[in-house]
């Protein structure tokens, strides 16, 4: 009986309640795969919250913020994530892709996206604009060396996946690669189409500058014959001022 093969799943951070880590925990779990994560954050999804019982690697700790913290997360990816070359199959996900220097040439590499980069590709207007004046020149370098690193980094991948058709032409469009799509799963004995209709509109979405929820909420304000409910997690970086939006 041949050995069993030993699978990794590594994703850059557990710092939010969201769908990427909601899916990896999930994936993980349904492939008996170890998880790994620069941190597992308390405010964040616990992989065991989820039924996960393997393994939990964390290489880092939660402990920058901003830009300084995708420095820290490029770092620890790229020099303490030898732990990888003990496995057989290893699946990254988000800005972990880096660590596939890492990786036993003979393993099979597959990347799971859940989004491009954003700060190198569509939005990177909206991150420069939040550096200050005179760090933005090193920005600019900083930018440019990630975005090679990662070109050819994908280059080193055997297969790619990606969690929408928007997803799939963004990868098309900004990095001339091809992609199949794998959409997250949904539990259909619970979630059960339904033809009633409630009286308000629901925002389902991180609270980040990103998602311009504002927006939504600043729209709802003239309208206050309509309901909006906002749904969001504990440690959302935009939480209060949201809230503090739609009183």
């Amino acid at each position: 009986m041949p050995p069993q093969k030993k699978i990794c799943l590594i994703h850059d951070m557990f710092l939010y309640r969201g769908g990427a880590e909601r899916f990896n925990i999930m994936f993980a779990r349904a492939l008996g795969a170890d998880l790994a994560a620069l941190f597992f954050s308390a405010d964040g999804l616990e992989p065991t919250s989820l039924e996960f019982t393997g393994k939990s690697i964390a290489f880092g700790e939660n402990k920058y913020t901003g830009g300084f913290r995708q420095i820290y997360l490029k770092y620890r990816v790229l020099f303490h994530t030898k732990f990888l070359q003990s496995y057989d199959t290893v699946i990254f996900s988000n800005d972990s892709l880096s660590a596939i220097r890492n990786v036993r040439k003979d393993a099979k590499k597959i990347y799971y996206a859940h989004s491009i980069p954003r700060y190198l590709f569509d939005q990177r207007e909206f991150y420069y604009r939040k550096v200050p004046f005179l760090l933005r020149p090193v920005y600019i370098l900083i930018r440019a060396i990630f975005e090679q690193m990662y070109r050819k980094e994908l280059s080193m991948v055997d297969e790619i996946y990606v969690n929408s058709t928007n997803l799939q032409v963004a990868m098309k469009q900004y990095l001339d690669q091809e992609s199949q799509i794998l959409h997250p799963p949904v539990d259909t004995d619970y979630f059960i189409p339904t033809k009633e209709k409630g009286d308000y509109y629901i925002s389902f979405s991180k609270l980040s500058s990103l998602k311009r929820v504002e927006r939504t909420v600043e729209a709802f304000r003239e309208m206050p014959e309509e309901k909006l409910l906002v749904i969001y997690g504990e440690n959302d970086p935009q939480k209060d001022e949201i809230i503090t939006l739609a009183k």
